[in-house]
C-alpha cells in the first residue's frame, strides 16, 4: 500500500512555520531598539533586516526551482534547519556586525520556508478547498500578529532580548518533525543542472545595490557593476535550459503586473514595519510596550483580511479585490505619515497599521492565486516564489535605502555623537546633557519623517500599477484545471 499525506498534520506542520515566521517579522522589529541600545551600532540599524531580508530574497528563486525539480519536502526541511542554526546564532551575538550576519543565516532558510508553506498547500488543495485553508492560516498569523510585539516586549523587559530567537526553536523543530511523518511526494527524477550563474549574477546585483545606497563613496562604482550584474543575470536565464528565473513566465500580464505590485507593497509595508517601533521609542520616548502596540495591529488586520478575501474572492473577482486592497494600503500608509509629522496620539498611527495590515491581506490573495493558477503544477513552485521574491527584494532595497538615508541624516552633524544616539534608544531613554538629548531626537525625528513619507509615495505608485491588472473575471481555476493548461 503506497503510503499518502496526511493532509490534516501536514497543514498542522506548516501552521507551525507560519507561526514562526510571523512571530520574527513582528517580535524582532519591536526589540530592535532594544538590541540597539546594547550592542551599539545605530549606523547599521537597517542591515539587521536588510542582511536577512537579502539572504531570503536571492535564494527564494533558488529554492522554488529546487522544489519544482526535487519536491517541497526536503527544501522545507533544509530551509528549516538553516533558519533554526541562524536564530541560535543571533541569540548569543554580542556585537551588531555578528548579529547582522547571522540574521543572513536565519534569511537563507527564510527563503525556503515561506514559499513552500504555500507551495505545498496549493498542491494538496483545491482552489477553493484552499479558501478554508487560508482562513485558519489567517487565525494562527492572527494570534502570532497580537502575540508578537507583545511576548517580544515582555521577554525584553523579563529574560532580555537574546529569547526573542530562542523561541524559535520548539516552532521549527517541531513543524520539521511533523513534516517529515505526514508529508508524502511523488516527485518524477530527472538529471538537470540548477542555475548556480544565474544566481551569482542576480546576487552579485542585489547586493551591490544595496551596498552602494549605504556607502555614497562607493556609489559610482557599484551603481555599473549592479547594472553590469542585472544584464549578465538576464543574457544567462534567456540562454539555460533550466533557468532560476524563467523570463517568459513575465509575458503574461498576470505574472508581470503582479511582480510590480507585489515590489511596491513589500517596500512599503517593511518600512513601516522596520522603523514605526524606532520613531515609538526614540523620538516619543514611550516604552517598549508601546513600540510593539505601534505594530500589533497590522499582524491582527492582515491574516483577518487573507481568510475573508479568500472566501469572497469567487464572488468580486481578482481586480476589484486587489484594487480594494491597494487603496487600503496606501490610505493606512498616508494616516501613518500624517500622523507622525503632526504628532498625532498613538491610536491614529495604531489606525494607520491596521489599515496597512488590512490592504495587505485584501491585496496578497489575489495576487498570488491569480499567478499561481495561470501556470501548470511543474512551474507552479517557481511562479509562487516569484511572488515572494518581488515582494521580498521591494522590502530589502525600500529599507535598506531608507536606512541609509537616515544614517546621512544622522552623520550630517559632527557635532552628534552616534554613541550617545545608541545611549538615547536603549531602556532608559538618557543623555546626561538634555540638550543634546534633544537635538537627537529632533534629527531622528526629521530623518524618520522622511523615511515614512517616502514609504507612502510607494504605497500610492503600487494603488496606480493596481489600476492596470488584467481582468481575468471572477472564475477561480481548480488544479486539474490548471494542469489541463
Amino acid at each position: 500500500m503506497v503510503a499518502q499525506t496526511n493532509r490534516k498534520w501536514t497543514v498542522i506542520a506548516l501552521l507551525c512555520a507560519v507561526f514562526l515566521a510571523a512571530m520574527e517579522a513582528t517580535a524582532v522589529a519591536t526589540v530592535m531598539p532594544t538590541i540597539v541600545g546594547d550592542l551599539g551600532g545605530i549606523e547599521h540599524y537597517a542591515w539587521v533586516f536588510t542582511a536577512y531580508m537579502m539572504a531570503s530574497t536571492v535564494t527564494v528563486p533558488i529554492y522554488g526551482k529546487l522544489a519544482d525539480l526535487y519536491g517541497r519536502k526536503p527544501i522545507l526541511q533544509f530551509g528549516i534547519f538553516l533558519f533554526l542554526v541562524g536564530s541560535l546564532l543571533s541569540a548569543r551575538a554580542t556585537t551588531l556586525e555578528q548579529l547582522i550576519f547571522f540574521r543572513a543565516v536565519q534569511g537563507l532558510g527564510a527563503g525556503a520556508i515561506q514559499p513552500m508553506g504555500l507551495t505545498i498547500t496549493g498542491d494538496i488543495f483545491h482552489v477553493r478547498e484552499r479558501a478554508r485553508v487560508t482562513a485558519i492560516f489567517g487565525t494562527v498569523w492572527g494570534v502570532a500578529g497580537v502575540l508578537g510585539p507583545m511576548i517580544g516586549s515582555l521577554i525584553v523587559k523579563t529574560l532580555g532580548w537574546p529569547w526573542i530567537f530562542y523561541v524559535n526553536l520548539p516552532f521549527g523543530l517541531a513543524s520539521a518533525f511533523i513534516i517529515q511523518r505526514a508529508l508524502v511526494e511523488k516527485v518524477e527524477k530527472r538529471e538537470v543542472r540548477l542555475d548556480w550563474l544565474g544566481a551569482l549574477f542576480l546576487s552579485g546585483a542585489i547586493i551591490s545595490i544595496l551596498v552602494a545606497v549605504n556607502d555614497p563613496e562607493e556609489m559610482l562604482l557599484l551603481i555599473p557593476a549592479s547594472t553590469l550584474f542585472f544584464v549578465a543575470f538576464l543574457l544567462v536565464e534567456q540562454r539555460v535550459k533550466e533557468p532560476l528565473v524563467p523570463l517568459d513566465m513575465f509575458s503574461s500580464p498576470i505574472i508581470s503586473n503582479a511582480s510590480i505590485v507585489s515590489v511596491m507593497l513589500g517596500g512599503a509595508m517593511l518600512s513601516f514595519v522596520t522603523f514605526l517601533p524606532l520613531y515609538i521609542e526614540v523620538v516619543r520616548r514611550m516604552d517598549v510596550i508601546y513600540a510593539g502596540l505601534s505594530i500589533t495591529p497590522m499582524g491582527v488586520a492582515w491574516p483577518l483580511a487573507s481568510g475573508l478575501s479568500a472566501r469572497i474572492l469567487p464572488t468580486i473577482g481578482f481586480r476589484r479585490l486587489l484594487r480594494i486592497g491597494l487603496a487600503l494600503v496606501s490610505a493606512g500608509c498616508s494616516l501613518t505619515a500624517i500622523g507622525v509629522y503632526s504628532n498625532l496620539p498613538l491610536p491614529v498611527l495604531m489606525l494607520g497599521m491596521a489599515m496597512l495590515g488590512l490592504g495587505m491581506g485584501f491585496s496578497n490573495i489575489p495576487l498570488l492565486f491569480s499567478v499561481q493558477s495561470s501556470v501548470n503544477w511543474n512551474r507552479r513552485g517557481t511562479a509562487t516564489a516569484s511572488t515572494l521574491f518581488f515582494r521580498t527584494i521591494g522590502g530589502t532595497v525600500a529599507v535598506g535605502v531608507l536606512g541609509a538615508v537616515l544614517t546621512r541624516r544622522l552623520l550630517r552633524d559632527p557635532t552628534l555623537p552616534l554613541h550617545q544616539v545608541n545611549d538615547l534608544i536603549g531602556p532608559s531613554h538618557q543623555i546626561i546633557d538634555p540638550l543634546m538629548q534633544l537635538r537627537l531626537s529632533q534629527v531622528m525625528e526629521d530623518g524618520l519623517y522622511r523615511i515614512f513619507i517616502a514609504a507612502a509615495g510607494i504605497a500610492i505608485v503600487a494603488l496606480l500599477f493596481g489600476l492596470f491588472f488584467p481582468n481575468i473575471g471572477r472564475e477561480v481555476r481548480t488544479n486539474e484545471e490548471v494542469e489541463s493548461l
